[in-house]
């Protein structure tokens, strides 16, 4: 299987109409000015012949964020997990409605235009693999995400340095040695080059944590956002498949 699988067509339906069968728990990501912002849903149903799948409104759980960042026309994409896969898919934000889950219970939902295409990348993809450390991948990273990139380094968008630790398709995990004090969910900006004389992966993260193992040592863990809404962010989810598939095959020759 290749890393990033397109699923087309009637299998693609199916795989929906039973994901949404099961309510399975989904993420939808939009952009908000020049940021992304996610929200947790859940698939609600599914109507390929009217082509549309309905999910539940992140506005439904009492996000206030939601009700102005998702609008109709608005691009949105969707990700759930199902079996050892997790599936990814970008769409159109229709309407919003309410959907009825049985006689007695409806639900505020929004109306997706029913996608054309799902894609396909295996839950092991999704394994943080330990970067050897005589690999070092030196990361650079600032506050604002992508909407600064030429901000970085100036005094109200620093740039700051680490090393990779760890990575997965989900994100990645960076050592530094001095504390940028990022606040939990505030966007980053990262840049790293996964190979000696590749040219650097450029994406957007969310920062969702900071440890401090020892003094004057900082691990920060970033959430990528953003990378299944593109054609360009999809190529960078395929690199990083195959990067994290060859770290685990490392680790596993080292284990021998």
């Amino acid at each position: 299987m290749k890393d990033l699988n397109d699923i087309t067509g009637a299998r693609c339906d199916d795989l929906l109409t039973d994901a949404a069968a099961r309510n399975l728990p989904a993420v939808l990501t939009v952009k908000v000015g020049q940021s992304w912002a996610t929200f947790k849903s859940r698939l609600l149903g599914s109507h390929p012949g009217e082509r549309y799948l309905a999910v539940e409104d992140p506005e439904h759980d009492r996000d206030p964020a939601s009700a102005d960042a998702v609008q109709l026309g608005q691009n949105i994409g969707v990700a759930f997990r199902r079996g050892s896969s997790k599936y990814i898919c970008s769409t159109v934000v229709d309407g919003r409605a309410h959907y009825r889950l049985n006689e007695r219970v409806t639900m505020p939902c929004l109306r997706l235009r029913w996608p054309g295409k799902l894609q396909q990348l295996q839950r092991r993809a999704f394994y943080r693999a330990d970067v050897p450390l005589d690999h070092e991948i030196p990361v650079r990273f600032w506050d604002g995400g992508l909407a600064r990139p030429h901000e970085a380094g100036k005094p109200a968008s620093p740039l700051h340095t680490g090393r990779l630790m760890d990575i997965s398709c989900g994100g990645v995990r960076v050592e530094s040695d001095q504390d940028p004090r990022l606040k939990d969910d505030q966007n980053v900006g990262l840049s790293f080059a996964l190979r000696p004389r590749e040219a650097p992966i450029v994406l957007e993260a969310v920062h969702r944590h900071t440890s401090r193992p020892e003094p004057h040592r900082y691990c920060h863990g970033f959430q990528f956002v953003g990378l299944e809404m593109s054609v360009e962010g999809r190529s960078i989810l395929n690199q990083i498949s195959r990067f994290v598939s060859e770290l685990q095959r490392v680790s596993l020759r080292r284990r021998k």
